[in-house]
């Protein structure tokens, strides 16, 4: 068996810790933390474009209110207001393909679909409506377009404002802006690209590899965890959740006894 090795970080001296071979003190006096953050998951630091658009892509998932995964860290930081840890791991867990998990999945089939195009020679026009056709076939989500409350998601336009200045609002974000005109025509409603979508495009024309789409969402969202678990700890808001959760109607079977 050969001998287990890592390329990440080299810190077993007396006075200095290297990430990928820099120092982390000149890291500390010079890079930001979204820099660092780029440099410790893909081995090099980021270009001018890159690190405008991860400092961007942190800022655009920090917090959406009262989402799945912030409502399970509070849950936990309710009931066990010690394990502050436990908190965030729990609103971590939330996250699944329905909520975070659909950067994933969107990079994973916009990335395939270039591809596809290019070896079929075929327009991304006419790879997004085999793209929607397939999905309505087979009755799957299009990840990456529709919200429940915004008909323009507002983290999206500004996103994308921001990679076609930095030079990277490619083929991925065309096949995914083609997606959503082709997708509002044949469900015949409006279906804007939401941020996970913009994130997914994104990174996929920064040549991220899709299994990395949780990652982004994760590491932002953290920050959001933190900031709901603390104001749970801080001012409660959990007795308002269970009381409405008190007005769910039981519709199960009347009291009877054992025969």
């Amino acid at each position: 068996m050969s001998e287990a090795k890592s390329g990440i970080t080299d810190g077993y001296y007396p006075d200095k810790i290297l990430i990928r071979g820099y120092r982390i003190d000149d890291l500390i006096e010079q890079k930001s933390f979204s820099d660092v953050a780029f440099l410790t998951i893909f081995g090099r630091l980021p270009n001018k474009g890159e690190s405008v658009l991860m400092n961007a892509l942190f800022v655009a998932c920090v917090d959406h209110g009262f989402a799945p995964s912030t409502l399970a860290s509070r849950v936990v930081i309710d009931a066990a207001p010690e394990a502050f840890q436990g908190a965030i791991a729990a609103g971590v867990l939330a996250m699944g393909d329905l909520h975070g998990g659909a950067i994933e999945n969107c990079a994973k089939y916009l990335q395939a679909g270039v591809r596809r195009a290019k070896k079929e020679r075929m327009s991304l026009q006419q790879m997004a409506e085999l793209v929607v056709h397939e999905h309505w076939i087979d009755g799957k989500i299009i990840h990456g377009i529709g919200h429940p409350f915004h008909k323009i998601d507002p983290r999206t336009i500004a996103l994308f404002r921001i990679a076609d200045k930095e030079g990277y609002k490619k083929e991925h974000v065309e096949l995914l802006k083609n997606i959503e005109a082709c997708a509002q025509k044949e469900y015949g409603r409006k279906l804007p690209v939401n941020v996970d979508g913009a994130v997914a495009a994104i990174i996929s024309d920064m040549g991220v590899d899709f299994r990395l789409g949780k990652a982004f969402f994760i590491m932002s969202r953290v920050v959001g965890l933190v900031a709901h678990t603390y104001e749970e700890l801080e001012r409660p808001a959990m007795d308002t959740v269970r009381n409405t959760a008190r007005r769910i109607p039981y519709d199960g079977p009347a009291e009877r006894a054992i025969e």
